[in-house]
């Protein structure tokens, strides 16, 4: 795959489950792979919470730069790691 853009559009794999824990905290865990899970917090939250298959990447910038008080430029920055991390371990795939 070429280097992930603006316009593309992310989804949660169907084996991805999210819960949220009572620290604030939100976990995923894939049900292909019990051994592995990530925890998310902060703005990585609200960054996967908006992956709903629907909003491009550049969308879910301006969403989640609505919520958070930083430069854009730092914003986009942060988004585009998280979800290429996302990609590469399998988590998120993209229509």
């Amino acid at each position: 795959m070429s280097e992930i853009n603006e316009s593309m559009v992310p989804i949660v794999n169907e084996s991805i489950l999210s819960r949220k824990n009572a620290d604030g905290k939100l976990a995923l865990m894939s049900l292909e792979d019990d051994e592995n899970f990530f925890k998310i917090e902060g703005l990585a939250i609200q960054v996967w919470e908006n992956i709903d298959g629907k909003c491009n990447i550049k969308a879910i910038v301006e969403k989640v730069s609505d919520t958070y008080n930083l430069p854009k430029k730092k914003l986009e920055e942060d988004t585009f790691k998280f979800i290429d991390d996302l990609y590469k371990e399998g988590i998120i795939k993209f229509n």
